[in-house]
């Protein structure tokens, strides 16, 4: 089970809504970066160009790492009988998305290693809008077994014949592939 992506039905606005958290995340090395890039002009160290180009580097890179990782830390999931809301008061574009569950067509789970962890496993839900039926949206999930199971039972979805990660709770460790949920 992972402990990483909390729910809390405190937060839920009816008494059939889920709640769901994206999992905490390690900022430090964003953090280090951006500082050490910060430290290369206050010390005067930037006299050469190669220099002052990867202090730039390291700024730019330690800023976005750690806006990444914040963006997945204020991800929050919203499940009622009615639709799945993803928000995230940090995205500049989209801070809110509403699905309809009978228009979410799919869910990916991508495992590329053998014996994975939970952190290995990535999670696709893709979304078909009911005004453009050739277009997908796809919000990508951190594993939580009780948020897919939430997602697939309320969008109706059933998995592909066949497939080693019927249940949820159990990761295949030995199968890496793409297992999905129609």
């Amino acid at each position: 089970m992972v402990t990483d992506a909390t729910y809390s039905p405190a937060d839920s606005a009816s008494p059939s809504a889920l709640v769901f958290h994206g999992p905490k995340k390690n900022l430090v090395t964003g953090v280090a970066m951006t500082a050490a890039g910060l430290m290369a002009f206050s010390m005067g160290m930037t006299d050469t160009f190669f220099i002052e180009a990867m202090a730039w580097t390291f700024l730019i890179w330690g800023v976005l790492m750690a806006y990444s990782n914040l963006l997945e830390m204020n991800e929050t999931y919203t499940l009622t009988d009615g639709s799945l809301t993803i928000t995230n008061p940090l995205r500049f574009w989209g801070a809110k998305r509403t699905w309809l569950w009978k228009y979410v067509s799919r869910v990916d789970a991508i495992i590329k290693r053998n014996d994975p962890t939970a952190e290995d496993v990535k999670i696709h839900v893709f979304y078909t809008p009911p005004q453009q039926p050739g277009v997908f949206h796809r919000a990508d999930v951190a594993f939580n077994p009780e948020l897919i199971k939430a997602i697939v039972s309320r969008a109706s979805l059933k998995i592909e014949k066949g497939s080693a990660f019927a249940n949820l709770d159990v990761i295949p460790q030995n199968s890496p592939g793409v297992y999905s949920w129609k």
